[in-house]
């Protein structure tokens, strides 16, 4: 017992003398006045504008098939929209997007410390863990009318926006894995792949929504059929990117 703590304080004091020379050199080392301010909030746009405008563009797809039901006329159809994005913001987002959140945080350290292999592998664990994940949000997903009925929804409109919240299963797991990439991306400077990527699917998106939508009548359900496909190319547009 004796010899634990005594070799307990020993690491203590050599960890301690081992902060205290880093700190020291990192005072005076020139290298950490090598950035000054001007280049470091370039740096920083140059990294967060292609970010938030990937973000934005992400939430403009939902409020694309807003758009599009709502031409058609039905107010049954455009609340079951509402009333699935809703369901899926809940049982869904909420989930994965705290899980790819994460994501950020140990990939962004790896890529601080230069280690590219282990943003990937960061990345490759939490595709994991969102898989996990989505299978019990796969069955709370099939329960969508039963759960908006419980609160007292419209049984017609409930019915609906369950058909659109599980044709949208595929597109939503496709989505998750596509922000996985887009959190490694981002921390190693590649944030304007996914930018370029969402750019790009948002014009396929309306002419995926016209097909299905406007062309084959296939109305609410057409709505998450393009999403499913938009979301499965851009998936495999950052698989070729990472490779």
């Amino acid at each position: 017992m004796q010899r634990e703590i005594v070799l307990a304080e020993l690491y203590e004091n050599e960890c301690t003398k081992e902060d205290d020379d880093n700190f020291h050199r990192a005072d005076t080392n020139p290298d950490a006045k090598k950035y000054p301010w001007p280049v470091l909030l370039k740096r920083f746009i140059k990294i967060s504008i292609p970010m938030i405008s990937s973000l934005l563009l992400s939430t403009v797809l939902d409020q694309i098939n807003v758009l599009f039901i709502g031409q058609i006329g039905s107010t049954q159809q455009l609340a079951a929209v509402g009333l699935g994005n809703l369901m899926m913001y809940l049982l869904y987002s909420a989930l994965i997007y705290a899980i790819t959140g994460s994501l950020e945080t140990f990939a962004s350290h790896a890529a601080g410390r230069g280690d590219v292999r282990e943003c990937g592998l960061y990345m490759h664990r939490c595709m994991l863990i969102v898989t996990i994940a989505f299978i019990p949000i796969t069955f709370a997903l099939l329960n969508t009318e039963t759960i908006l009925v419980g609160i007292g929804m419209n049984a017609e409109v409930s019915k609906i926006a369950h058909t659109y919240v599980v044709i949208h299963i595929p597109g939503l797991y496709m989505q998750a894995l596509f922000s996985s990439f887009e959190a490694v991306f981002s921390v190693i400077n590649y944030a304007y792949i996914v930018l370029i990527i969402n750019v790009v699917m948002l014009p396929f998106h309306f002419l995926f929504l016209y097909l299905f939508v406007v062309h084959y009548s296939m109305e609410i359900s057409g709505c998450a059929y393009s999403f499913n496909i938009s979301m499965t190319i851009a998936l495999l547009t950052c698989l070729i990117f990472a490779s």
